[in-house]
C-alpha cells in the first residue's frame, strides 16, 4: 500500500511539473495552493501510518516524533500559503485601485477644459 501511495504522489508532483512545463508559467493563484496541498498530504499520510502501524515500544515512539515534526513542516508550508494568497489579493486589489484612480484622473482632465498656460 505504501508503494502504490508513493506512486501516486509521484504522480502528482510529475502532473503539476508538466502542467508548468507546457504551460511555461507557474500561476500563483492555483499552483502554490497545489504545492501546499502536496506537501500536507505526505506527512498527514505518513503520521496517520506511523500511529497505526508504530511498534509498541520505544522505535515507534522514535518513528510518531519523527512524522510530527514533518507534520510541523508541512504546516508551514501551508500557512506561508496562506500568506502569499493574502498578499496576491491585497497585491490586486491595490492594482484595481490604481487602475480606477487612473481612469477617473484621465475622465477629469478630459472633462476640464484646457487653460492657456497650463500643460495639461
Amino acid at each position: 500500500m505504501a508503494k502504490e501511495s508513493s506512486k501516486v504522489r509521484g504522480r502528482d508532483w510529475a502532473f503539476l511539473g508538466f502542467k508548468i512545463l507546457r504551460r511555461g508559467a507557474i500561476d500563483r493563484k492555483v499552483d502554490a495552493g497545489i504545492y501546499a496541498g502536496l506537501a500536507w498530504a505526505l506527512p498527514v499520510f505518513l503520521v496517520t501510518m506511523f500511529m497505526v502501524w508504530a511498534p509498541d515500544n520505544i522505535t515507534g515512539l522514535r518513528m510518531i516524533l519523527s512524522g510530527l515534526v514533518f507534520l510541523v513542516m508541512g504546516a508551514m508550508f501551508l500557512l506561508r500559503n496562506i500568506i502569499e494568497q493574502s498578499e496576491l489579493r491585497a497585491t490586486e486589489k491595490l492594482l484595481e485601485i490604481e487602475y480606477r484612480l487612473a481612469e477617473l484622473t484621465e475622465a477629469v482632465k478630459a472633462q476640464r477644459p484646457a487653460t492657456p498656460g497650463t500643460d495639461a
